[in-house]
């Protein structure tokens, strides 16, 4: 008994660390009671009832450990939806805990990062976003670019940019053309072919 309630305790012990007090559920709690039960049952000079106890104990952080892939797919898209939404304590909290339930994945440490640089990231979306209204597509692409930097998997950051950049390409070509059209007609061919060039 002694050796499968160590067992339990370190079980239970690498369980808590993972964060399971968030995410284990009802099997999570019943299995703590159970433990408790198996202690008072032992100290009560009943060992068949606190092996029991113990037993069902066991199997009930069976169900806690399968849970955990899913815990962490849950707060890993929780923290993604925060991020998008630019709100950064909810998305810092939500990877912190992916971290712990999964140390080793990188998705949780990454969306850590991201959420420590969105307070430098949500500035440069929204003077893009602003510049892209003025028609400034040189800085629109340059704020975008640079938030990527920062974060690059932010969906506006990387959306901003393509638009920007097609802008900035279809105006330079548009203003191109146009030099060219009124340079050819001004009858300075040299001027023309450059802009066409161009």
């Amino acid at each position: 008994l002694r050796s499968m309630r160590q067992l339990f305790d370190n079980r239970l012990a690498a369980l808590e660390a993972r964060g399971a007090g968030a995410w284990g559920g009802r099997e999570y709690a019943q299995a703590k009671q159970r433990a408790a039960e198996s202690t008072g049952a032992h100290d009560a000079g009943n060992p068949r009832v606190s092996q029991e106890r113990l037993a069902t104990a066991s199997k009930l952080l069976d169900v806690v450990e399968a849970k955990a892939p899913q815990a962490y797919s849950t707060e890993v898209a929780a923290g993604e939806q925060a991020l998008g939404a630019g709100q950064q304590e909810v998305a810092g909290q939500a990877f912190d805990l992916a971290r712990r339930i999964n140390p080793t994945d990188r998705r949780a440490a990454d969306g850590q990062r991201r959420a420590q640089n969105l307070p430098n990231v949500l500035p440069l979306i929204a003077d893009a976003q602003n510049a892209e209204v003025a028609h400034d597509y040189a800085r629109a692409a340059q704020d975008y670019s640079q938030a990527l930097s920062l974060d690059p998997n932010n969906a506006a950051a990387r959306a901003g940019q393509a638009r920007a950049n097609a802008a900035f390409g279809d105006d330079n070509y548009a203003k191109s053309v146009g030099a060219g059209f009124a340079a050819l007609g001004a009858g300075r061919l040299d001027e023309a072919r450059e802009s066409f060039v161009k």
